[in-house]
């Protein structure tokens, strides 16, 4: 399955899309104003699991984050792949005590696989 980005647009505005005041707490994350748009697409791997978290991925895909996303059916563990160093395991911040006996055992493991440091 491939998840096609909205294009960029050179002279676009950047839209108010941040939450409305009512459901906003001390948990909220907002973007730094004024948030400039990315000039390149960026392409990642992302997991069957992730692409069913379809509000992380319908963020991902608009035109303030710029990234094209390639669905595989796993990527052993992690939701996203961004480069041979790096991946992503989401989680809900909510949910974190209640995952943390599950995410314990992940966490190690795919340390080993993706390096801290980049080597040229």
């Amino acid at each position: 399955m491939y998840i096609t980005p909205i294009p960029i647009l050179d002279e676009e505005e950047i839209p108010q899309v941040y939450a409305p005041e009512s459901i906003r707490d001390r948990n909220t994350l907002i973007l730094p104003s004024p948030w400039l748009l990315p000039s390149t697409m960026h392409r990642y791997l992302v997991s069957l699991d992730s692409v069913q978290k379809r509000s992380i991925v319908c963020a991902l895909v608009t035109r303030e984050c710029s990234m094209d996303l390639t669905e595989q059916e796993t990527l052993d563990g992690v939701d996203t792949l961004v480069d041979p160093h790096t991946a992503i395991i989401f989680t809900s911040l909510g949910l974190l005590p209640l995952e943390n006996e599950a995410l314990s055992p992940r966490l190690p493991d795919q340390s080993w696989r993706y390096s801290s440091s980049r080597h040229p």
